[in-house]
């Protein structure tokens, strides 16, 4: 089952950055990093450039199965294992790979 709040914690070097869907949290979260000295950074939701798995992995399974209908939910695990079982071995180290350029755009962008 999804909560309703997530949080993900990302330490890089000495900043920590905290996202939070929850709004009550988000302000104690706040004051609790900045009572502590962390910087606290934005982070735009849904960006290909810090989240390549959205668009790498699950873009393309999206294509893949776009259309299909499913009887069961095995029809649709089986489906699921077939695509993973067939997909082409160099499909993964395309997508780690284009990780450096990725980010190295959002830190020439500033973000942007």
């Amino acid at each position: 089952m999804v909560t309703m709040m997530r949080m993900i914690i990302v330490m890089i070097t000495t900043t920590i950055t905290v996202m939070e869907t929850s709004e009550m949290r988000t302000i104690k979260n706040s004051e609790w990093l900045q009572r502590y000295g962390w910087e606290i950074l934005p982070h735009p939701a849904h960006s290909p450039d810090l989240a390549p798995s959205d668009f790498h992995l699950f873009g393309t399974l999206k294509r893949h199965l776009g259309g299909m209908a499913f009887e069961t939910e095995d029809d649709r695990i089986s489906e699921l294992r077939n695509w993973f079982d067939n997909l082409d071995v160099d499909f993964f180290r395309v997508g780690i790979n284009s990780l450096l350029s990725r980010w190295q755009k959002c830190i020439d962008l500033h973000g942007d």
